[in-house]
């Protein structure tokens, strides 16, 4: 039989969701799989629309309007918890049994359906080893993993949501389920599952899905995403790379698209990266420095993959960057606005020169007031960003932009100028109710880059408003 898997998302665990849903189109077989039904209690549409994306066998069903819960082990929290099993009992009929609940921050590492145990009416999977919650209650199984198989089954969920209202706990799922099972254990047929297997916290041969729990130490408060995926034990670096930096991902994607045109491009701003470096050496202090090949490159893929016929870039000190983007965009005709505080712009005789409009001895809020960047879709930034800079930013740009800026980290791994020009632009943002994706750079690729040897400390947002 095809398994039904049932799952509760709101807009606060979309990252998880999306990784979810990810890992079961990767990781499980197809021919095995029924349905996966999200019980959206606060997804925005396109949040829905991309999930379907993902995955098409994604459907969904409403038990509630928006529930907010961006901390766990709150008041909202729990309203998130309590829609699972009411979720659950109203998707239960012969046509989707077998259906397992799984909470959401999950991640599919390989088939689990041998998990799957016929013959019985429902699964659980003991807590190992068993704990006691902060209000005192013994937890002796999980609530994340639930698989019901049949009518009789059903009536074990009605069990479980009556003796909700009478835990007094700040999480009533997991303990109310650990009563029922206490109470009625000898009127159904139950097996169990390994908890080592379908909800580790701790990576190892056996693991088949991981769990980002969030850990006890952030009560009532908010866990980071990565901080959450950090909480399992010993995941390996090309599973976490996978779910946290999608910004390896989106140049792997990129690279498939465009890598025969971007080595083409490379061939001809070569030689001017060389000569406008060499420039740059001549008049350098302390303070200065040029882009390497590795940013230039993740520059002009975004280039190509967006084709901008408007850029602004902000700090172009010498040149390399602007040369950089002049030669991807040929065949787009793009239009570079480019400004300096200093008057260093390395002027050359090349075709593409005659795209770039350099505007030097020039701070960025003057650029942004003169009235000649409306409709801009592309924004390299490389120098410190104000507020009001950025609130410029978005009000000229198009209604789907990206914004990119340097020097997201410095060669010592700590936050530099382009970290805080991100904060900049994702309030800017947020105050404007404009959607957002952040793609990061990974420290260690600051000298050499990710593959390919591209990006060494370029961060991107990728803007709708």
């Amino acid at each position: 039989m095809k398994l039904t898997i049932y799952t509760v998302v709101n807009y606060d665990y979309f990252d998880f969701a999306e990784v979810f849903i990810s890992s079961l189109k990767e990781n499980y077989p197809d021919e095995k799989l029924n349905k996966i039904i999200i019980n959206d209690i606060g997804l925005s549409e396109e949040q829905r629309v991309k999930l379907q994306k993902i995955h098409d066998k994604v459907e969904y069903i409403k038990t509630s309007e928006e529930i907010r819960a961006e901390t766990s082990h709150t008041e909202e929290w729990r309203k998130v918890i309590n829609q699972k099993t009411i979720g659950l009992e109203k998707i239960c009929n012969e046509k989707n049994y077998p259906v397992l609940m799984i909470d959401s921050d999950m991640y599919v590492l390989k088939d689990f359906s041998d998990e799957i145990f016929y013959g019985c009416d429902i699964q659980v999977c003991p807590q190992n080893p068993h704990i006691i919650n902060w209000d005192g209650f013994l937890i002796d199984h999980i609530g994340c993993w639930f698989v019901v198989h049949n009518e009789k089954g059903k009536s074990f969920i009605e069990k479980w949501q009556k003796l909700m209202p009478t835990i007094e706990s700040s999480h009533i799922e997991t303990p109310a389920l650990c009563e029922a099972l206490k109470t009625n254990s000898n009127k159904f047929l139950i097996k169990e599952n390994n908890i080592q297997k379908i909800s580790s916290m701790d990576y190892n041969s056996n693991s088949k899905i991981l769990h980002f729990r969030t850990s006890p130490d952030y009560l009532g408060m908010k866990e980071s995403f990565e901080e959450r995926i950090n909480n399992v034990k010993n995941i390996p670096d090309h599973i976490k790379n996978k779910i946290i930096n999608n910004t390896a991902i989106l140049i792997d994607e990129l690279l498939e698209k465009h890598k025969k045109k971007l080595n083409s491009v490379n061939q001809t701003f070569k030689p001017i990266h060389d000569r406008v470096s060499k420039r740059a050496n001549e008049i350098a202090t302390q303070f200065d420095g040029t882009t390497s090949m590795q940013d230039c490159k993740f520059l002009q893929l975004l280039c190509l993959e967006k084709c901008p016929k408007k850029i602004l870039e902000i700090g172009t000190w010498v040149g390399n960057t602007t040369y950089s983007m002049a030669f991807a965009t040929e065949e787009f005709d793009s239009i570079i606005y480019t400004c300096d505080i200093q008057d260093a712009f390395f002027y050359s005789q090349e075709l593409v020169a005659k795209r770039i409009q350099v505007f030097p001895g020039t701070w960025s809020g003057q650029l942004l007031d003169y009235g000649i960047l409306d409709g801009m879709e592309f924004i390299f930034n490389d120098a410190d960003l104000s507020a009001e800079d950025a609130e410029k930013i978005y009000n000229l740009a198009s209604d789907e932009f990206y914004f990119v800026t340097h020097d997201y980290y410095d060669s010592a791994g700590n936050h530099e100028k382009g970290f805080h020009a991100i904060q900049q632009m994702v309030n800017t943002i947020d105050k404007n109710n404009g959607k957002y994706e952040l793609y990061k750079p990974k420290k260690e690729w600051y000298f050499t880059g990710y593959k390919e040897s591209i990006n060494g400390c370029c961060a991107l947002i990728k803007c709708i408003k």
